[in-house]
């Protein structure tokens, strides 16, 4: 029930890229539709009491933001108690000696929720954290026990792969529906680029994944003349509406990369070095292939994934491939220009007010890069779940 609760709060309130929660005006105006006021056309003041009336509209406008900046404060500082009274619930049970619960005791509950209710809300900020912290509080709980100050190399049993698997399984599971498989590519990019605790093999691993899942879909259309032929008869509105859960599956490997990427290509080159070097500790690097003839195999495809991704995501991942050698110069090149082309300019909305509520002080959501929902234009109506925990407390 406090979960529900929650979840109804949080997806009242709207953040914007700064952090600020926003009031758009537009909805509240006329819009232009070419009628022409008489008043207007000679210039001629028709009533005395217009300027009264004008002060009146201003005030009331006045009164009525400051009761809206009132009523979106307290539902920030509501949500923010209630997610403190949860979050300090769980450490308490994860901790207790008697009557207590594991982390994987309380996430074996907290799934089936996250499963029916959190994923299928969309752009749900602040409720899917609880997942974060348990499998924060179980990677703790291991590495106290072991007596580790690093993540464990590989660790199936961690809470962490655990969540990252089901993410994954739900993403592939042909009889979800795509909206929920698109969900789900998200959600997994978000955790694995946040969660400092997730070991770089897990992260490889999936990335790795993704790009096979990218792959196996190229095949499928290998050509644009089978694209047409196979969407022909079929109504779609745009490239993202029949491709959008590629596109998706595809932006996930380049949003992961650009929070993890340099450790990634430094643990998969360590790897293939060992693999030739035929050392005992050689692993086979097939699972976590993240070289440059796959990365340059899916950017150089006629579906172009680049192109409908997230701009900002976009624009990092060119930047990270420049600077690690992710694709070849030619196509690196090409891409850079297209880039310029289809920059936007990230310009803000005029018409909306800023609202600075004392629960959501921080003023950036951009870290490490790429960070929030970004910038720019977002085709795919993309979020990342676990962007920066605003609240206060």
């Amino acid at each position: 029930l406090f979960i529900d609760r929650c979840l109804e709060i949080d997806v009242e309130i709207k953040i914007e890229d700064s952090g600020d929660v926003k009031v758009d005006e537009s909805k509240g105006e006329k819009e232009d539709d070419g009628a022409v006021d008489d008043s207007d056309i000679f210039g001629i003041d028709l009533d005395p009491t217009d300027d009264n009336k004008q002060q009146m509209m201003k005030k009331e406008d006045s009164q009525l933001f400051a009761a809206e900046e009132e009523s979106v404060d307290e539902m920030a500082e509501k949500l923010d108690t209630l997610m403190l009274i949860i979050f300090q619930h769980i450490a308490m049970l994860s901790k207790s000696q008697e009557g207590g619960k594991t982390p994987r005791e309380l996430f074996d509950m907290v799934m089936p929720v996250f499963d029916t209710t959190i994923m299928t809300t969309h752009r749900s900020k602040y409720v899917q954290f609880v997942l974060f912290l348990l499998c924060a509080l179980d990677y703790e709980k291991n590495k106290a026990m072991n007596g580790e100050s690093t993540p464990a190399a590989v660790d199936d049993e961690s809470l962490y792969r655990i969540f990252t698997g089901k993410l994954i399984e739900i993403m592939l599971d042909p009889l979800r529906a795509t909206t929920m498989r698109q969900s789900a590519a998200c959600y997994l990019a978000s955790f694995l680029s946040r969660s400092n605790y997730v070991c770089i093999e897990t992260v490889c691993e999936t990335v790795s994944a993704l790009l096979s899942t990218a792959e196996a879909y190229m095949l499928t259309f290998p050509t644009e003349k089978s694209t047409v032929t196979a969407f022909r008869g079929m109504v779609t509105r745009n490239q993202c509406e029949a491709h959008g859960l590629f596109y998706t599956v595809c932006q996930a490997a380049f949003y992961i990369m650009c929070f993890r990427g340099g450790d990634a290509v430094k643990h998969y080159g360590a790897a293939v070095a060992k693999n030739i070097a035929n050392t005992e500790d050689a692993t086979d690097v097939e699972g976590i292939n993240i070289g440059i003839d796959r990365w340059s195999k899916l950017c150089s495809h006629h579906l172009n994934p680049l192109r409908y991704c997230l701009e900002s995501v976009r624009g990092e991942f060119l930047h990270l491939a420049s600077v690690l050698d992710l694709l070849e110069p030619s196509l690196l090149q090409a891409l850079s220009q297209e880039d310029k082309k289809l920059s936007t300019g990230a310009k803000r909305p005029k018409k909306s007010r800023s609202i600075l509520t004392p629960a959501l002080m921080a003023k950036k959501r951009v870290k490490e890069g790429v960070g929030g929902l970004g910038r720019g234009s977002n085709p795919l109506n993309s979020f990342f779940p676990f962007d920066p925990y605003l609240l206060r407390q």
